[in-house]
Order: C-alpha cells, then sequence, then structure tokens
C-alpha cells in the first residue's frame, strides 16, 4: 500500500506533533538511556518515520501497535513499498528499530496493567488516550491525602521462614 503524505510530512518533524509526541520522546529517550550511537539513533528514528507512515495511511491508533501490526508492515507492506521520500527499507535495521518501539509502546502499558490491577491492557489504554491537558486538569482536582504512610514490617514469623532459605 503506497502512502501518499506530502514529503514535508514525510521529515522526521512530524512524528514529535499531535497524539504521538509522548510516544517519539520516550523512544528517543530509550535509545539515548542505552547509549547508542549517533548514527544508530538516527537509524532507528528513520525506521520508526517509516512505519510511522504506514500506520499514519493504515489508520491504526497507536493502542493497535503490536507485533501483528510489525509483522504486517515487514511481511505485507515492506517488499512492495511505494513511500514517497525517502524511507528506510532495511529489513533487518525495520525490525531491530521497530523492536525497540514495542518495547516502549508495549511493556510500560503491561506493567501499568499489572500495578492498577486491570486484567487488561485494553483497559490501561484508555487512560493513555487521554491527552496531556486532560491528565494536568485531573490531577489539579486531586488533593494530598491526610494519611501518614507507614513502612511494611513483616512478621516474625515470616521473617523466620525466609531465614531458612
Amino acid at each position: 500500500m503506497g502512502n501518499t503524505l506530502s514529503s514535508r510530512l514525510t521529515r522526521i518533524d512530524w512524528l514529535a506533533k499531535g497524539p504521538r509526541a509522548p510516544h517519539v520522546d520516550a523512544y528517543k529517550q530509550y535509545l539515548t538511556d542505552r547509549g547508542y550511537a549517533a548514527t544508530t539513533f538516527a537509524n532507528c528514528i528513520r525506521c520508526v518515520a517509516h512505519f510511522a507512515q504506514w500506520v499514519h495511511g493504515r489508520r491504526l491508533p497507536i493502542r493497535r501497535i503490536d507485533e501483528a501490526a510489525v509483522a504486517e508492515f515487514l511481511d505485507d507492506h515492506l517488499p512492495r513499498c511505494r513511500c514517497a521520500g525517502p524511507v528506510q527499507r532495511d529489513r533487518r535495521n525495520l525490525s531491530a528499530a521497530l523492536g525497540h518501539l514495542l518495547t516502549i509502546l508495549v511493556l510500560p502499558f503491561n506493567v501499568i496493567a499489572l500495578w492498577l490491577g486491570h486484567e487488561s491492557t485494553t483497559t490501561t489504554h484508555r487512560y493513555v488516550e487521554a491527552d496531556l491537558a486532560m491528565k494536568e486538569k485531573a490531577l489539579a482536582r486531586l488533593e494530598a491525602p491526610d494519611t501518614k504512610m507507614r513502612r511494611f514490617r513483616a512478621p516474625d514469623s515470616l521473617m523466620r521462614f525466609l531465614n531458612t532459605l
């Protein structure tokens, strides 16, 4: 499936705007934290930009980006790619970069879902879709709890058991 985004939108800048911005920032931070060289960093960003063009053309919401979407991109789109502009077409590089992207998009939601006690990440995604202004407004309405935080103290029986291990 060809993508008809204008050349203006094929630049990486368009990724940093709109609903994808927090994910792009998280992705860049993920690469930075792992100490990738500048050329590898830039290559990964180009890979994600190509994938994002495809996602945009298919109107896939971020919550639908998963291993199956990446496989469809690599297996179905890439061999017939007719995307406009300079895009990354190397399957090996795309696969590696998109693996990192999935780490950013999928793993945090799984962890958050566990923390919040959600049975499914679908529930967690409802909260992710809220924009920053909505989140700030909700936080502004919260009051600090008037309870004192207590440190957990394990019972002696539990400590004895743990010491036998």
